[in-house]
């Protein structure tokens, strides 16, 4: 149900979720959700992508939010987007994290949308490996201060 969900994160700008009915955003009600990663690096600018993963759920398991295996058993999907190149000073690129949904779009049906995102730049790096792992252990934990826990 939600696979086009991820890779509409990984393409989308990060803006909030267009909803009739606003809902705050709590641990609660973004649970279920499962960690999703795109890799759209190139030359070796992302070697281990399956370690972003482990972080992510590592970090995610720290909070209340209930996590899943599977996009299907999923309510909303916490998405790990690189997109990088090498260049001659080294690689460069984004990293983008991202809470991500299913909604319900005026005539349109279902919808992806982005619920919540940050996006930042780096360049001049060996790859993005240490990078990601940073924004990782300090965006994950900023996001369990930032949405209350019901």
């Amino acid at each position: 149900m939600l696979k086009p969900l991820a890779a509409a994160l990984a393409l989308s700008a990060a803006t909030p979720a267009l909803a009739q009915n606003p809902v705050p955003l709590t641990e609660a009600n973004v649970s279920p959700m499962t960690v999703v990663i795109t890799d759209l690096s190139a030359d070796d600018c992302w070697t281990d992508p399956e370690a972003a993963a482990d972080l992510a759920r590592e970090e995610l398991a720290k909070t209340s939010i209930e996590l899943v295996d599977s996009e299907d058993e999923a309510k909303t999907v916490f998405a790990v987007v690189v997109q990088a190149t090498r260049a001659a000073t080294g690689c460069y690129g984004y990293v983008r994290f991202a809470i991500g949904s299913m909604i319900e779009w005026q005539d349109n049906g279902e919808v992806p949308a982005t619920l919540q995102a940050v996006s930042e730049i780096f360049e001049g790096r060996e790859s993005a490996d240490a990078f990601v792992t940073e924004g990782l252990t300090t965006s994950i934990p900023a996001l369990a201060d930032y949405l209350p826990d019901e």
